[in-house]
Formats: structure tokens, sequence, C-alpha cells
């Protein structure tokens, strides 16, 4: 600020002399570090014992604190609205998933129940998600066509005794999907597997989902029109299944398409009309439970009119009431699915821990990665044998939980209202139309479509972030989910490898003092012509950059032998803040600019060093002598040295 002045006022300090005034820690070899590290986490006292026991169950230490009077009646508040929305998106999403409807509750009722004793995360919601049920559905739906009950099903032009049977080898295979993909992140836990999260890039992330959306959105359209399509899998099913979409689209069964439309239309009249208006006017009052006013609407009209029988309108069926007895998911299955299971493990895993983590940087609570890996795993082992099939946390039901709930007790009031529906409701559903369940899956699943903006927000911030987006996306549209994703991984990879290719070395001018220094290639100032030249490298040198770096050191270079006089000392001043980590190639990198410099007579200091990059390099070459601390340090020397051999030029001319 104008009238206000910095003044630093002391010797000038190499980095040698600073040392000998205060010692560097004596630092340990690295394979005794390694012994030291695993003797501590190997050994275990009784107070480790009980605080690592203790650590599986984190409802304790959420609970602690909670107060009776003024949080459980907003948990109750968030508990009955978040278990009306698991209904309807249970029904839904069971579809998604190619089983029938029932199983969709028994999805949203024992993730509500493992999850409060195990998950680390206040707010979560878990149970059935969109896009975890798509790729199981994907799983499901190539897998049973190699059944021979499949076989004899089409065979028997559809017979229904045949679909019972049909149903429960679906059933079955999605269990074994399941139960695996369990045991992936429980063995993910042990391992301390929930780092894998940073290798999951943002724009990969929201790509991919988006792309999702488009799956889920075009697997129900043929529910949403009354149609049927030839199913496609694999490479190019989106395509393909628009393909058949538009073939058919003259056999769209009218009043199917009239009641999803209409149930799409007052969906989302309540959601953007009526509920803004509701919470604008009573800002604690929780949104309205849309969904389930549909679905009791359009059952009770199904049921009056007889949709099925009069119109051929598709409906759900009879539906089951009770509790199943558990079942062992079968062991044949498993060995067929592990790479699937994989994917979906991962995919739940990421779609999850994100959640957690938005709500805790809008809030004060923390979320362990590995504990959330250890509660998905029980939910989806101990749940592939109550017929619950796999999920995550679902971002609208959670984002509900946020705004209203206090904890995870919310979960065990929506675990109530599901298991009430189960035992004694679940069969008024039998009359509800599949294209009422439609329009409610595309309604939930619009948020995640409108991530479209995304591209012009991400191309005016990074390029390379944009690519990545739109790799994700069209990679998981055009081909399949698991082709998208692991391409979006490995672009995404290959981007960071390409940003430190294209990492650059800056060169600095000296504007105000020597403290203020700018860049010429970003601020409008004059190229140094003096003796003293100041470059600063911006990356880690390793093998993929190191001869870039090298080489535009050496334009450097070349142009201080051609600007600067044979008369004049030379000086390089290189600012290594930015050089975060360094290889082989690297240090024969500074050997080399090393090796130039003295060739060239240039004078070579380094500043702002890393200390770690100082214990690598300071084995293999000496250059103590050249290291400042600080860059101020670095270019008060040069002048002190300019001004003291321009003295005794001067004094040697006369």
């Amino acid at each position: 600020m104008q009238g206000q002045r910095v003044i630093v006022n002391r010797d000038i300090e190499t980095l040698q002399h600073l040392e000998e005034s205060y010692p560097r820690i004596e630092r340990k070899k690295k394979f005794q570090e390694i012994v030291d590290y695993t003797k501590k986490q190997c050994c275990c006292s009784r107070g480790k014992a009980i605080d690592k026991t203790l650590s599986f169950f984190p409802f304790i230490y959420l609970l602690r604190g909670y107060s009776l009077k003024s949080d459980l009646i907003m948990d109750i508040i968030a508990g009955l609205n978040i278990g009306t929305v698991h209904i309807s998106q249970g029904l839904g999403f069971a579809l998604l998933t190619s089983v029938p409807a029932i199983y969709g509750l028994y999805s949203s009722f024992y993730p509500l129940l493992i999850y409060f004793f195990f998950g680390s995360s206040k707010y979560v919601s878990m149970g059935t998600m969109a896009l975890i049920s798509i790729m199981l559905g994907s799983v499901v739906d190539r897998k049973i066509e190699d059944s021979d009950v499949f076989i004899r099903y089409q065979a028997s032009n559809n017979s229904a005794t045949l679909e019972s049977e049909l149903n429960c080898a679906k059933v079955q295979i999605a269990m074994g999907v399941t139960c695996v993909v369990g045991i992936v992140q429980v063995v993910l836990c042990l391992l301390r597997g929930g780092f894998i999260t940073n290798f999951m890039s943002k724009p990969l992330i929201r790509g991919f989902t988006t792309a999702a959306a488009v799956h889920i959105i075009t697997s129900q359209i043929k529910s949403f029109l009354g149609i049927e399509i030839k199913r496609h899998d694999g490479l190019f099913k989106i395509p393909m299944t628009y393909y058949e979409i538009f073939k058919n689209i003259k056999k769209t069964n009218l009043a199917d398409f009239l009641i999803g439309s209409a149930c799409f239309f007052v969906l989302m009249f309540i959601k953007q009309v009526i509920t803004p208006r509701i919470k604008k006017r009573f800002k604690k009052c929780p949104p309205l439970p849309a969904e389930l006013i549909v679905m009791a609407v359009c059952t009770g009209i199904s049921y009056k009119i007889n949709f099925n029988s009069k119109y051929s309108v598709s409906i759900i069926g009879d539906i089951p009431k009770g509790i199943p007895r558990p079942e062992a998911p079968s062991l044949r299955i498993m060995k067929d699915i592990i790479p699937d299971a994989v994917l979906i493990a991962l995919i739940s895993f990421i779609v999850s821990i994100s959640v957690a983590k938005l709500f805790c940087e809008k809030s004060s609570s923390k979320v362990d990665a590995n504990q959330e890996l250890f509660s998905l795993g029980l939910i989806h082992i101990i749940g592939s044998f109550f017929f619950s099939f796999a999920g995550a946390a679902a971002p609208p039901r959670s984002m509900l939980n946020f705004s209203y709930g206090r904890s995870q007790i919310s979960s065990l009031v929506s675990a109530v209202i599901v298991l009430l529906t189960m035992l004694w409701l679940s069969p008024l559903f039998a009359s509800l139309t599949k294209s009422c369940l439609a329009a409610i899956v595309i309604v939930a699943i619009l948020p995640l479509l409108l991530q479209f903006k995304d591209i012009y927000d991400w191309f005016e911030l990074s390029m390379l972030d944009c690519f990545n987006w739109l790799i994700a996306f069209l990679t998981s549209v055009f081909l399949s989910l698991p082709y998208g994703l692991i391409i979006g991984i490995s672009s995404s990879t290959l981007t960071v490898l390409l940003q430190h290719f294209m990492s650059s070395v800056s060169n600095l001018t000296i504007a105000i003092g020597p403290d203020i220094l700018l860049d010429t290639k970003v601020n409008c100032i004059q190229k140094s012509c003096t003796s003293m030249r100041i470059i600063q490298v911006n990356s880690p040198i390793l093998f993929i950059n190191a001869e870039k770096i090298l080489k535009e050191v050496k334009s450097v270079i070349y142009d201080m032998e051609n600007y600067v006089t044979e008369m004049e000392k030379k000086y390089l001043i290189i600012n290594s803040a930015g050089i975060t980590n360094i290889d082989i190639s690297g240090i024969g990198c500074l050997k080399s600019i090393r090796g130039i410099c003295k060739d060239s007579k240039i004078e070579l200091y380094f500043c702002c060093i890393n200390q770690n990059i100082l214990y690598a390099v300071e084995n293999i070459m000496d250059f103590k002598q050249l290291l400042y601390p600080s860059l101020q340090d670095a270019i008060s020397q040069c002048e002190s040295y300019e001004k003291r051999y321009a003295d005794d030029f001067n004094s040697s001319y006369l």
C-alpha cells in the first residue's frame, strides 16, 4: 500500500552459514524409517487397542453431546422425509437393477441400519443410488442372457411361471455382484485404500456421472413410452438403444406416455414452484414428499380405473410383504463378475466419499475415508444375504439430512418408515404404473444432467479439465460406462504427465527492490539485460520434463552470452521453490546446468530449495556453497559481488 514501507536490514545469509547456526535434525536412513514406522504400527497398548476398536463404531462419537430436546425432533422430521424418498427411489431404482421392485425396499432398509453403526458421516444417507443401480443392472442383464432360464423364457413366449424363475435368477446375480463389491471394499479398507479417491479428478467424476445420467434416462424411456425394444449392452449401447426407440416409436402406448408426462410435470411443478414458495414462507419447513404424493395419487387412479386391463399400461404387479429369510449368495456366480464388481466397488466408494466430503466442507464434521470403505463393505456383504443390492450415498437424500437432520438418528427413523412399508404397505403399490416410476427416476436424475454447464466454467478455468470432462462424458455415453471410466482415468493421468512436461521456466525481473520480482511472460515489464539473470522452475524435475527444463535454462544461458560482454561477471540465480520432487534424471539435469555454467564462466546460485530435494541431491553433488535461504539473499550477494568486481576492475584500469 502506498505510504507504507517494508524495511529488512540484516546480513546476507547462505544456507551453509544458516545451518551452522541452526543445525539440521539428523535424518534417519530410509530403511530405519521403515523399520521404526512398522514397529510403531505393530505395537499395541491397552489404550490404543480400545481406541482402535471404538473407531470401528463411529456412532459412539457421533452421539456424544446429542441433545434429545433440540436434536431429536429435527432428526425425526428429516427421517420421515428421507424415508418417503427411500420408498420412491427404492421402487424406481430396483427397475434399473433389473430386479423386482420390492428388492429396492430391502436395499433401502438394511444400508440405513448398518451405516448408522459403522458410518463416519453424520449426514450421509445410504441406500439405493441410480448410478450404481444402472451399472449393476447392466451386469445382471448381460449375465442373464447366458442362463438356461432366459432361453426357456424367450422360447415360451414370456410365460408367467418362467418369469418368476427368471426374476430369481436375476436376483441371484445381483446378490453375487453385491457380495463381491463388499469384499473388494473391505479388502481396500484393510489395505488403507481410502487414498484412491485422490486419483479421481473432479472433472472426471462429474463427466462420468453426467454420462451415467444419460444412461439412466435412456433406460427409462421405454417404460415412459410403454414400448418393448431390443436390449443392447456393451459398446455403443446408447446409440443402439436410441435406434431401437425411434424404430419402435410408432408403437408408443398413449396411456403410458400421458401418465408418465403428467407425473413428470406434477413432480417438476411441486419441486420447482410449490416447494420454493413454501420454503420462502416457512424457512424451517421440510420439502413436500413430491414422489410419495405422485405415487399415491397415480396408484389410486390406476387401481380405480384399472389402467392395466383397459389400456395395457405396465404396472409393478404384486409386491410381497414381509422380510424374506436370509440366503447366501451364489459362489458359482461370483467368480465370473469380479472385474464388474471391482468397478462398482470403486464408483460406490468414490460417490459416497465425495458426498460425505461435501458436507465436511460445509460443516465442522469429519469423515474417515477408510471407515467409509469398511461401512460400505459391510453394507454390501451383509446386505447380499438379505437381498439388498449394491448402492451408495445419494446426494438428494443426504442433502435433506444435512438441511434438517442432526445425526444418523434420522437414518433409524427412515429405516422404520421403510420397514413399515415392507411389512404392511408394499402390496398397495401393486397398481403403480412403471411410467410413473420412470418419471420419478428421470426427475431425480435431472440435477446430474444439468452438470453440462460445467463445460463452460472449466473451459474458462482450465482447458485440460474441460478436456477430461468431455473425454469421460463422451466415451461413457458412446462406448460404455466401464470403458468411459477406464479411459477417463487414463486421460486424467496423461494430462497430469502433460502438465509436468509442459512446465515452464519463468524469467524473473526485479520490479521494486530485490523482494518484488515479476515474470516477463506474464507482466508488462522489460526483460532484464543485466549480467544477473533470475529464473524460476515451476514444477518437479522428473524424467518426463528434465530435458525440457534443461533446454529452457540453456536458452537463458545462451542469451546471457549474447547480450552480456565478456568483461562483465555473469550470475544465474535459480529459484527452486517450485521444485517439490526430483528423480535421477532431474539430478542429472542440475548437474548439466552446473557444468554448462562452469564452462560459460557463469556464477550459479540456488535459493529456496526444498529440504527433501536437498537431502536427495547433496549425497550425489556437492553444491552447499551455492545455496541461499531466500531469493533476496542470493540477489543481494550477486549485487555485492558485482560491485566488488566493478571496483576491482576500475582500480586495475586506473
